[in-house]
């Protein structure tokens, strides 16, 4: 590896990309092969979109095809990767779409460009953004961008250890220093294998009155395809691999969501939330199963 093991993260934004984060005073920049793209305003500012109300995080487990989504046109909406391919059979306007891995854009951006409405704000790690330039640098131009990154692996900065780690008083980490939570996703978000606890992250900050999740099945549903999938046709998921740590992160979550009175709800009959305490909240549910299969699309990582 060029950069060494302490920089090998730094591929995920080269060749070509440029950052200026973001301040709560200034907008940061996004540059690629030296021209200016796009500016990227700070994560704080979604507060005025959100505070005080219900947000959901909608992911694509196969259980989304149980619920009534007809609730979403009332909520503040994070949708996560490929629950974008509800809009091909439902109307709502996402308030936010936020993706962590760069190979669903390489995968899915067609499809991103054709359902994706101009209102969305986009919340992009580095390496999203990266990939979208390589393609389309005139449709990121155009969208409301904010920047997320992992804590363990800022941009232009070496790998963080578990002592640099402990060392932030605004990351909560767990009895065994292993597993955290950001408390300001402006400085990073602390990663456990999966985007919803990244939007987790995002929206405890925003400080809603409730955060429900709808299609973030997780462990439980992972060797299911994603409701746009067949069985045939599906992307491989890391969910099981990282399955200790993805829920001892949603519980440290739950602790502090609690402390900031932010009721959390789960929307998933079947769900691994279920294991951590969420409790199921029968809002979306609906007698028929709602015809938002949609198309069968190419793989791409959840």
């Amino acid at each position: 590896m060029i950069y060494g093991l302490q920089r090998s993260h730094w591929y995920q934004w080269n060749p070509g990309l440029g950052l200026k984060r973001p301040t709560e005073m200034k907008p940061g920049e996004l540059r690629y092969r030296n021209e200016r793209i796009a500016e990227i305003q700070p994560l704080s500012n979604l507060e005025a979109l959100a505070s005080g109300k219900n947000l959901s995080i909608i992911g694509s487990g196969p259980s989304i095809v149980e619920m009534d989504l007809n609730a979403l046109l009332n909520d503040v909406t994070f949708i996560l990767n490929g629950a974008i391919f509800i809009r091909e059979n439902h109307p709502f306007v996402p308030s936010v779409f936020c993706v962590e891995d760069e190979r669903f854009i390489w995968s899915h951006f067609k499809q991103i460009q054709t359902l994706l409405p101009i209102e969305t704000a986009c919340v992009f790690t580095p390496a999203v953004m990266r990939a979208i330039c390589e393609i389309s640098p005139k449709w990121i131009a155009n969208r409301r961008l904010f920047m997320f990154e992992s804590v363990k692996k800022p941009y232009l900065k070496t790998r963080l250890t578990e002592d640099d780690l402990s060392q932030m008083d605004w990351l909560m980490m767990n009895d065994t220093n292993k597993i955290g939570f950001s408390l300001n996703p402006s400085h990073g978000v602390f990663p456990v294998g999966t985007v919803a606890y990244s939007a987790f992250q995002i929206g405890v900050s925003l400080n809603p009155s409730t955060i429900g999740f709808a299609g973030i099945d997780l462990i439980v549903n992972s060797e299911r395809p994603r409701f746009y999938e067949t069985a045939k046709r599906s992307a491989w998921s890391g969910l099981n691999r990282s399955r200790e740590n993805i829920l001892e992160g949603f519980k440290i979550g739950k602790k502090i969501a609690t402390q900031k009175d932010i009721k959390l709800e789960n929307y998933s009959r079947r769900s691994s939330l279920n294991e951590k305490g969420f409790t199921y909240s029968g809002r979306f549910e609906c007698r028929q199963p709602q015809k938002i299969e949609g198309k069968v699309h190419s793989v791409a990582a959840n």
